[in-house]
């Protein structure tokens, strides 16, 4: 357990030393999200959504995380080290409920945790619609191998967001995890042929691939989020700032990709720090933070990329 864990500090280290000065960035992300988790714990009609979202996002992490073969079989005591990965993830939130009359959501939460380590089941990794490129261009490859990859769990979460759509925050939640894959989407960095294939320069490439690819994430949120907005008006600054900073989340992926991209390999660095600044697009008033890392990944991705188109 301990070994898992160690490995997980020494990660996170490396992340918030390429971040710079992203780690006051995630201190006041961290501290903000503690503060929206227990004014939602004192809140009666809201204090269950605090744990369901955390246990949500936990199983999420549990059935997508390509390490569980790995740590079921090389760590010690692999169920208790899974466990206490997601205790950690989730502590300084829940422990909100301290404070509060709804004190007993923090046993309810961790006793509830002990199912996730129990699952063992990953995505099928089938090849799905062939001819899924007939109908979204070829050039928008990582969208075609993503929805190849993760159609059925998108499909599920785009359902049940129609399907709470008229519920208070609730569909923004799934349609957060929504975004949680898109960024997925973006690990791995594709051959020198494909990225050479369009001669244009380096900044034209990385604006229109964004503008491309914020698109077909503003049309598949747009319904949802009109509905959320028609019935309950009141979040009106909620659900406005909503999609723009997905789609920014969604850029920064990208730039992060090209910033850290090397021919054909899978990209390693970058994924701590994309992980953190997801959790922050949960909170649309912390729109500047992601809107900063993604200017200023963008300059690195630049740079990185003029070592492999101007050689």
């Amino acid at each position: 357990m301990n070994k898992l864990l160690k490995i997980r500090i020494l990660q996170f280290n490396r992340e918030l030393k390429g971040a710079g000065f992203g780690w006051l960035f995630l201190i006041g992300t961290v501290a903000l999200m503690m503060k929206c988790a227990y004014v939602a714990l004192i809140d009666n009609k809201l204090a269950m959504l605090v744990p369901s979202v955390l246990l949500l996002i936990c199983t999420y992490i549990q059935i997508n995380r390509s390490d569980k073969n790995f740590v079921y079989k090389h760590i010690e005591q692999p169920f208790l080290a899974i466990y206490a990965e997601y205790a950690l993830l989730i502590a300084p939130f829940i422990a909100m409920a301290l404070f509060t009359k709804n004190w007993y959501l923090l046993l309810i939460t961790y006793l509830l945790l002990l199912i996730i380590p129990l699952i063992k089941i990953s995505p099928a990794p089938k090849t799905l619609f062939p001819g899924i490129s007939k109908i979204i261009p070829a050039i928008n490859f990582e969208i075609i191998s993503g929805l190849r990859k993760s159609f059925f769990p998108l499909l599920i979460l785009y359902l049940l967001a129609l399907a709470f759509s008229w519920f208070r925050i609730a569909p923004l939640v799934f349609l957060w995890l929504i975004t949680m894959t898109f960024i997925s989407f973006y690990d791995e960095g594709e051959s020198l042929t494909i990225l050479r294939e369009h001669a244009i320069s380096i900044k034209d490439f990385l604006k229109r691939k964004m503008q491309r690819h914020a698109l077909y994430m503003f049309l598949l949120y747009c319904p949802i989020i009109f509905i959320q907005a028609a019935f309950n008006p009141d979040l009106w600054i909620i659900n406005l700032l909503f999609i723009p900073l997905q789609i920014i989340i969604l850029c920064l992926a990208i730039c992060l990709k090209y910033a850290n991209y090397k021919p054909g390999e899978k990209l390693i660095a970058g994924n701590g720090t994309m992980s953190i600044v997801a959790m922050m697009s949960l909170i649309p008033y912390l729109l500047p933070i992601p809107l900063f890392m993604a200017f200023e990944n963008y300059s690195k991705a630049c740079n990185n990329l003029n070592k492999y188109l101007n050689d």
